[in-house]
């Protein structure tokens, strides 16, 4: 009987964890034969056309961005150029892009859609204060433009999670 009860436990306790645990899913996952860096990455729709990933190279992590905007916009995101990151306990993380990005221009059957790709160095203090609390607002600046994005508590908690599993 001791036994019996000594297993159901075991298979309660195993089951709990399993359930409460976080999975983390990544877009890549890989390790270099050679050197043994782990590169990883995730994706986060912010909205439609927005889009954030966050990476980690060896001990190097970034903030990718993809957006896209309506019309033939030809604003450079330059060095100087932020995306500022506002979390539900106050924080606020100011991220700088790495480079000079360049718009390219799609025709679509909307009409011209711009898209930026670009990326951005993030300390990883920055990204474990990520990972402490919900992301709440969004303002990135293209070029002198600001574009500013409130989340929901769901899209919050899931950019979240997102980076305490880069951190793993």
């Amino acid at each position: 009987m001791k036994n019996i009860i000594r297993l159901l436990t075991v298979v309660v306790i195993f089951i709990t964890t399993n359930v409460y645990s976080q999975k983390c899913k990544y877009d890549y996952q890989k390790k270099d034969e050679i050197t043994g860096e782990e590169t990883k990455g995730s994706t986060f729709d912010v909205k439609r056309g927005w889009k954030f990933g966050l990476n980690k190279n060896g001990n190097q992590y970034s903030v990718g961005m993809l957006i896209n905007l309506n019309g033939n916009v030809r604003d450079i995101i330059t060095p100087e150029n932020t995306i500022i990151f506002k979390l539900e306990n106050g924080e606020i993380i100011t991220v700088k892009a790495n480079q000079d990005y360049v718009p390219t221009a799609q025709a679509t059957e909307y009409g011209i859609v711009s898209i930026y790709n670009s990326r951005y160095t993030i300390s990883k203090d920055d990204l474990q204060k990520m990972a402490s609390s919900p992301l709440i607002y969004i303002r990135i600046s293209i070029g002198l433009q600001t574009y500013d994005e409130s989340l929901v508590a769901k899209k919050g908690k899931s950019f979240q999670e997102q980076a305490s599993c880069i951190l793993k």
